[in-house]
């Protein structure tokens, strides 16, 4: 693809995917047009969820995850290769399912009771986790500085 030819690349749960994610910012980089924007989501190693079931989260046994970031270190990436962030947070809240998804059950027949008390359960873990602010993704948006690098 032609180099400075896009106002936005989306990078939607895919820096996670890959121990080369500077090759793929660089190459965002190029694609994008001076001033061009660089959507990232991706998992938050610093979530609630990550701090309560720590290498049980389910973002660590989901297929294909192999790296994570923090709300620092995803801006020291992209900053180091003429990146400017506009907007980077975690998202508010974790999931609800997030809960059934760390204890890694699985909804049966066989334990409706079980489903029955963990919706409310989910729930209020859900509320919980927006009092932290500190949920299961970092939304973020960097802007693409003149070229110098």
């Amino acid at each position: 693809m032609k180099n400075n030819s896009f106002d936005l690349v989306i990078l939607r749960n895919v820096i996670e995917h890959t121990t080369e994610f500077r090759s793929l910012l660089k190459d965002s980089r190029r694609l994008l047009k001076p001033g061009g924007l660089l959507f990232i989501r991706t998992p938050n190693i610093e979530s609630l969820d990550f701090k309560m079931f720590g290498t049980n989260w389910y973002m660590t046994y989901m297929g294909g995850h192999i790296i994570f970031f923090n709300k620092r270190t995803l801006e020291k990436a992209t900053g180091e290769l003429g990146f400017r962030p506009l907007i980077i947070r975690p998202t508010t809240f974790s999931p609800i399912l997030s809960l059934q998804r760390n204890l890694k059950l699985k909804f049966s027949i066989s334990n409706k009771l079980l489903l029955f008390l963990l919706i409310p359960i989910s729930i209020v873990y859900g509320i919980v986790s927006f009092s932290f602010r500190n949920g299961n993704d970092i939304l973020s948006i960097f802007k693409k500085l003149k070229e110098r690098y």
